[in-house]
């Protein structure tokens, strides 16, 4: 039996990754103002529009005002303490940008990722259902709650949550990687093993799909299967976006004695140190 803690070791990875939506906002909100023009003949994201000054109108976004808001120069300073792994400045930061202007979309969702992050998670699913209720159609506000959810041992509230993410976008890799997260605790290794070959193909060495493939064939006693997966993760996960901690649990996998009758020599509270 596999005695990885799947959960622990797989979010470790994401949680220590910002997504490319808030990438997105952050480039928006850092141009200069006289290019803004440019970016309006464009669909950019509303969020990230509101984030220099846009407001929807149509089908297109009209400049309100001649200079970044409060909120959006707090927006800008929680990404970069976000970016330091610094996150409890940067969730105190996040307040004080829902608090100068509470219908500030970018800060509002920023805050509900920054509390799963700090595992507040009642604040957190407090957060991100208010933030679902006024933009629905934000896959990412969806992947947050689904993430709280499952770290609260709430598979069926997670599983609603990481499903509707996908109903909203299914080309990102690590949506279908929590979503494999779920079979996996079920014990469904076959299932969570098609979810992770979408991911895959979305991201052929994308980390965390490699990892979680070893994990499954290595539940399934596939050993010489999982072995040279978890040696295509070491390959692609470079330092700096896999925890150590990570890295170091897999090596030590693979230099102790198979799972094929004789058991892993990882421990859980290896892991729990992250």
């Amino acid at each position: 039996m596999n005695t990885f803690n799947i959960k622990v070791l797989a979010l470790a990875i994401f949680l220590a990754s910002p997504l490319a939506a808030e990438e997105v906002a952050s480039t928006i909100a850092s141009d200069d103002l006289d290019m803004a023009d440019s970016y309006a003949e464009e669909e950019q994201p509303a969020a990230a529009m509101q984030a220099v000054g846009y407001v929807p109108d149509g089908k297109r976004f009209t400049l309100v005002a001649k200079g970044p808001s409060p909120a959006s120069e707090l927006f800008k300073r929680l990404l970069d303490a976000e970016a330091a792994n610094e996150i409890p400045r940067a969730m105190r930061i996040a307040q004080e940008a829902v608090a100068a202007d509470g219908a500030f979309a970018p800060a509002h969702l920023a805050l509900g990722r920054l509390q799963v992050k700090a595992r507040a998670f009642t604040d957190a699913e407090l957060t991100l259902t208010s933030y679902i209720e006024a933009n629905p159609g934000n896959w990412e506000s969806w992947y947050w709650l689904g993430t709280a959810r499952m770290l609260q041992n709430n598979p069926k509230g997670a599983e609603s949550a990481l499903d509707q993410a996908l109903n909203l976008n299914g080309e990102v890799p690590e949506l279908w990687v929590h979503r494999s997260l779920l079979e996996q605790e079920r014990g469904d290794y076959v299932t969570a093993l098609q979810l992770l070959a979408i991911a895959l193909e979305l991201e052929p060495n994308h980390p965390q799909a490699l990892l979680n493939v070893a994990y499954c064939n290595d539940a399934l006693g596939n050993w010489a299967l999982a072995q040279s997966t978890y040696r295509r993760f070491l390959a692609s996960a470079h330092r700096g976006q896999v925890p150590a901690m990570t890295r170091f649990a897999v090596i030590k996998h693979l230099s102790g004695p198979s799972i094929d009758g004789s058991g892993s020599t990882l421990a859980e509270s290896d892991l729990e140190s992250k």
